[in-house]
C-alpha cells in the first residue's frame, strides 16, 4: 500500500442530478447530488441564495470532506450574506460510486469543477456569479484550476487559503521553515526534544522518494501541535470535533475508505506537481490566505503564489494566530476578509 499525504489539498449526457429541493432565499439549505460518469457526490447549498453569490469550498485532502466545514459552521458570517456550496469531491467524504484509483487525474477533479458550476447555473440562474474557495489540497485544485483562463472565465474571483502548487520542493521549504521556528521554540526551552527530534529527522529525508515526501508531510501535520501557544482557537475546541464525529451527518467509514483510495490514486502525479511556470497565466482577482504556523503548506508557497500570478487585483494576508486552517483559528477574522474580497468583485 502507497503511503499516504493529507493536505492538513455539465454536460447533459454525462451529468445527471438527484434533488431534494433547490430554494432561492436568505437562510436556505438544499441538498443534492451530482453525478459525474461513475461519481456520485453529495452537493449542499447553504446560505443566501438570493445574492445571486455562491461561494464553492473545495475542501481538503485529497480525500477529505466538505461536510466539516459546513456542521462546525465555520463559514456562518458568509452564509449570511453570499450561499457557500459544500461539495464532497470524488473519491472523498460522502461520495459514491466507483473511484479507479488506477485512472485518478488531479484533471479529473478540474473537470468535475466545471461541471458542477454548469449544474448550479442551470440550477440556480445563469446570473450567478461563482467564486472557487480553496483549502489546503483544495487550494491545489483551486490554482490548477485559475491557469486555465477558458476555466477562470466561469469566475468572479478565486480565493486560495493554506495551498501548494509545487511539491517537488516541499522538503527543502518544509526543512527551512521547521529550523527557523523550532531553533527560535528550542531557543526559549519549549519542547526542545520533540524540536530536535523534527529537526533531524527533515534532514534524513529525499525529495526523490514518495515514502520520505509522505513522512515530510506526516511530520508537518504533528509539528501545529507543538506551537498550540501561539494560535488562536476561536469558539471551536475538542467536545466541537468529538460531536462532529459522533453525532453529525458525516460518515466516518465512508470517508476513511475514500481517503485511502484518493491518496493511492493520485499519489504518484501529486508528488510531482509543478505548476510555477504557469501561475503566470492568472489573471482573475485572487486572494491567498495563510495561517503563520501552518507546516503542512509553508507560507512560502502563498507568497510565491501571489507574487507569480499576473492578476491585477491581488490580495494577500497571512493570519498571524493560525496554523493550517486560519477559519478554524481566526474564524471572524477570516470570514471578515474573504468577505469583502468577494463584495468587491461579485
Amino acid at each position: 500500500m502507497k503511503s499516504k499525504i493529507f493536505f492538513g489539498f455539465l454536460f447533459l449526457m454525462v451529468l445527471s442530478s438527484c434533488q431534494e429541493k433547490i430554494s432561492v432565499g436568505v437562510d436556505v439549505r438544499d441538498r443534492f447530488y451530482v453525478e459525474i460518469d461513475d461519481a456520485i457526490m453529495p452537493v449542499v447549498v447553504k446560505g443566501n441564495t438570493q445574492s445571486k453569490t455562491l461561494i464553492i469550498m473545495l475542501h481538503g485532502g485529497p480525500g477529505g470532506h466538505a461536510s466539516i466545514y459546513e456542521e462546525l459552521a465555520l463559514f456562518e458570517i458568509l452564509e449570511e450574506e453570499f450561499a457557500m456550496v459544500y461539495w464532497d469531491q470524488r473519491c472523498s467524504g460522502s461520495s459514491l460510486g466507483n473511484c479507479d484509483i488506477a485512472d485518478l487525474q488531479i484533471s479529473d477533479y478540474v473537470s468535475d469543477v466545471d461541471h458542477l458550476i454548469n449544474l448550479l447555473s442551470s440550477q440556480y440562474g445563469e446570473d450567478v456569479g461563482f467564486f472557487l474557495m480553496g483549502h489546503s489540497w483544495g487550494g491545489a485544485l483551486t490554482a490548477n484550476y485559475i491557469v486555465d483562463n477558458t476555466r477562470a472565465s466561469n469566475l468572479k474571483g478565486a480565493i486560495v487559503v493554506d495551498g501548494i502548487h509545487d511539491f517537488t520542493t516541499y522538503i527543502s521549504v518544509l526543512r527551512e521553515m521547521v529550523d527557523r521556528i523550532g531553533s527560535a521554540q528550542i531557543a526559549a526551552g519549549k519542547n526542545v526534544e520533540d524540536w530536535e527530534k523534527h529537526i533531524a529527522s527533515l534532514q534524513s529525508l529525499d525529495q526523490g522518494t514518495i515514502e520520505d515526501v509522505a513522512e515530510a508531510n506526516r511530520i508537518a501535520n504533528q509539528l501545529e501541535t507543538l506551537v498550540m501557544d501561539s494560535l488562536t482557537l476561536e469558539g471551536i475546541d475538542a467536545i466541537d470535533f468529538l460531536d462532529y464525529n459522533l453525532f453529525s451527518n458525516y460518515d466516518i467509514f465512508a470517508s476513511s475508505v475514500n481517503t485511502i483510495s484518493a491518496n493511492q490514486g493520485l499519489l504518484d502525479e501529486l508528488i510531482t506537481m509543478d505548476i510555477s511556470p504557469q501561475l503566470s497565466a492568472i489573471e482573475i482577482p485572487l486572494a491567498v490566505y495563510v495561517g503563520k504556523f501552518d507546516f503542512v503548506t509553508p507560507v512560502h508557497y502563498a507568497e510565491e503564489l501571489v507574487t507569480l500570478a499576473s492578476s491585477e487585483d491581488k490580495f494577500f494576508r497571512i493570519f498571524n494566530g493560525s496554523g493550517h486552517s486560519p477559519m478554524i483559528n481566526e474564524k471572524t477574522a477570516f470570514s471578515t476578509e474573504v468577505a469583502e474580497f468577494v463584495r468587491k468583485f461579485r
